[in-house]
């Protein structure tokens, strides 16, 4: 089977995708030089191409199209600038590719403040034969060490379109107070302490972003999950308990290793 990744970054989708092991050929797109040159490094070689200046005709018809356009027009920290932002019109690709190569099976990702476009455009894609599903899904309930909901239009043209089945809880602050029990069946999530190699004495991590709004700023226990990492990784902290004797650990920051495991990248990558 082939899949095509377009939007492909520095490859975590395109890496998950060979992952399957169900795909002979992967194919990935990426405008960015510096971006690509990651993805080469870490899934494999990539197409250097800007996806609207593209004709999906030059690309063998795929068995999965694999889909995530910029998300930073659809972010609050962005302060949604929609289609102020060029990037923003970048979403419109998605049904320009469908219509033309009618793959077998579509999957989009962005934030969840793109989830109506998803949902406009699976009633779009019901109408060219396609059985469609669209929600939130956290990818701390399929075992990545990290706290990151994003919306996801997932459409099939031989089967019904679901979601896959978690095989971990969702995380939610205050969990033991607001856990509705609907999975206390599944394994807690992955916490940080299963990734970040820190003394016993750290415990928590909070992220120091400075957007103007002290709600940025985070404290994450390191038996919980991870917060949303972002580009602005870097001002994330490792911070230890108080301590009444002795002398507390200087505050650290993640290294880049950490930064990526959390994110569900296997530890080769770096």
């Amino acid at each position: 089977m082939r899949a095509l990744d377009l939007f492909a970054g520095m490859g975590g989708a395109t890496l998950g995708i060979r992952q399957t092991g169900l795909f002979d050929t992967v194919e990935a797109v990426e405008i960015d030089e510096c971006t690509a040159w990651l993805h080469d490094h870490v899934a494999g070689d990539t197409i250097r191409g800007d996806i609207p200046e593209l004709d999906p005709s030059d690309f063998a018809r795929p068995d999965l199209l694999w889909m995530s356009p910029p998300c930073q027009p659809f972010t609050f920290h962005a302060q949604r600038p929609g289609w102020v932002d060029k990037r923003s019109r970048l979403i419109q690709e998605v049904p320009r590719w469908v219509r033309a190569l009618r793959p077998r099976f579509v999957v989009c990702e962005q934030v969840r403040l793109a989830l109506p476009w998803w949902e406009v455009f699976a009633e779009d894609f019901r109408q060219m034969g396609y059985r469609a599903w669209t929600g939130l899904l956290g990818a701390e309930q399929f075992g990545v060490p990290q706290s990151r909901t994003r919306a996801y239009l997932i459409a099939s043209l031989e089967s019904d379109a679901t979601p896959p089945i978690p095989t971990h809880r969702r995380f939610a602050s205050h969990y033991e107070s607001r856990q509705d029990n609907l999975d206390a069946h599944l394994p807690l999530w992955r916490s940080m302490a299963a990734v970040v190699e820190a003394d016993e004495d750290w415990a928590s991590l909070h992220t120091g972003r400075t957007l103007g709004d002290s709600k940025a700023r985070q404290e994450r226990s390191f038996h919980h999950p991870a917060p949303t990492l972002t580009t602005g990784a870097g001002s994330f902290r490792l911070h230890a308990p108080p301590v009444f004797f002795g002398k507390n650990p200087s505050p650290r920051g993640l290294t880049i290793r950490e930064g990526l495991e959390l994110q569900g990248f296997p530890p080769h990558v770096v």
